[in-house]
């Protein structure tokens, strides 16, 4: 079971990524079951108007046949959440998280639509590049 995913910045200034984590999960509505992790750096950590990340993987790799069955009955379900925390050149720190939910009926995972919410505002002494 593989998810690549991306962020994009749709502002017109760089952000500056600090954290991003990551996570595929395969669980039974106890909570249990596998988990895929995906930290890996992004590619670039800071990127500017309209550009991205690239593509990062997360990935469960013992998911066979039989599991997937289990996803689309609903016995189970598939989830890819995370965290992404930048920060802007006017030094506002952001942080952006989702949740979405694979659908049997859908047969797509579907987003939760989570807003940004701004976590620091301090005053830059230094470049934030350096």
């Amino acid at each position: 079971m593989l998810v690549e995913y991306e962020f994009k910045n749709f502002g017109k200034s760089p952000a500056i990524i600090h954290r991003l984590a990551a996570e595929l999960v395969h669980r039974d509505p106890r909570g249990t079951g596998a988990a895929g992790l995906a930290l890996a750096p992004v590619d670039r950590a800071i990127i500017g108007a309209n550009e991205d990340t690239g593509r990062q993987p997360a990935e469960i790799k013992d998911f066979s046949r039989a599991k997937w069955a289990t996803v689309t009955s609903g016995e189970t379900y598939i989830h890819f959440y995370g965290n992404v925390v930048y920060s802007d050149i006017f030094g506002d720190e952001w942080s952006f998280s989702f949740d979405w939910k694979y659908s049997p009926g859908l047969r797509r995972l579907l987003p939760d639509n989570q807003p940004r919410r701004k976590t620091k505002h301090y005053v830059l002494k230094a470049d934030p590049l350096k």
